[in-house]
């Protein structure tokens, strides 16, 4: 059992401000939600950004010069239009560009560069809320995993034709700089994609985790609390060596890989573990 160690506590802006949601940025800093009596409340990039911007279930993530985007995973398609469900904050709170990203939105992460990676759940891919039945058109989302520019406007999308299967739901997404990794149903290989090239290993009875951690030869699978650590083989094949478990915090918390590190929030707290901790666990 590997025990996670505290990186740092996360305090609301002001006492009475309620927390909505966490995420992690592309340095590994955190980015909140708080639910003020005038509005809501971001905090990240050393700074506390005031907004009235309400948005259901959002996802957040920090973009260079102390921006922000916030996204809506749910966007419905009718013929009157679609409305935006991303949304870009400068540091005064203010909507400064806006685009739409599609439904049945999974997973959202910035690179240091300004771009945004999206992987889509089943809806998303297949369709639902007016996407992907007559007459609307094709989810955006239907490549199952796609990256928007700084002007949310899309940029590449997971091709069709790869030897390792197309995503019907992605499930795990790890951006390290600006590379993505990915792990998605229904077969779970692990990808990455660096410069706009694929490259996979295939993995065997891999248990649909939430989210992986690499340093581009060892892989971490982290399935709810248990890990299956191993090697991203030459021959195409992810390695299990070793299967462990974590000491995960009471009540709901987030589990988000970025490059080798496994950041675990919940409502208080950011814990963090590293890949070479899951690689080789100290002894009893």
């Amino acid at each position: 059992m590997i025990e996670p160690r505290v990186h740092a506590t996360l305090d609301p802006p002001s006492p009475d401000d309620e927390l909505v949601t966490t995420d992690v940025g592309p340095h590994g800093d955190v980015v909140a939600l708080w639910k003020s009596s005038a509005g809501f409340r971001i905090t990240g990039h050393g700074s506390v950004i005031e907004t009235e911007l309400a948005v259901e279930h959002p996802q957040l993530q920090p973009l260079p010069d102390g921006q922000v985007l916030v996204v809506q995973p749910r966007c419905r398609w009718s013929s009157k239009g679609v409305a935006p469900n991303a949304f870009v904050l400068d540091q005064d709170g203010q909507v400064v560009r806006s685009g739409v990203f599609g439904d049945g939105i999974q997973h959202v992460a910035t690179t240091p560069s300004g771009q945004t990676w999206v992987g889509y759940f089943d809806e998303g891919i297949l369709g639902n809320l007016g996407w992907g039945f007559d007459p609307g058109p094709a989810p955006i989302g239907a490549h199952g995993l796609l990256r928007f520019d700084e002007n949310l406007d899309l940029a590449w999308e997971f091709p069709l034709d790869t030897p390792f299967d197309v995503i019907e739901d992605c499930y795990s997404l790890n951006v390290d700089g600006e590379v993505a990794w990915a792990c998605y149903y229904s077969e779970f290989p692990v990808v990455r994609i660096e410069a706009g090239q694929v490259a996979g290993w295939t993995t065997v009875d891999a248990h649909g985790p939430i989210t992986l951690v690499s340093d581009g030869r060892h892989c971490a699978l982290v399935c709810h609390g248990h890990f299956e650590v191993g090697e991203l083989s030459s021959d195409g094949v992810f390695t299990v060596v070793r299967e462990t478990a974590l000491a995960l915090p009471e009540g709901p918390v987030s589990l988000i890989g970025r490059g080798d590190t496994l950041h675990i929030l919940d409502e208080r707290t950011h814990y963090k573990v590293d890949l070479e901790q899951l690689m080789h666990p100290a002894g009893p």
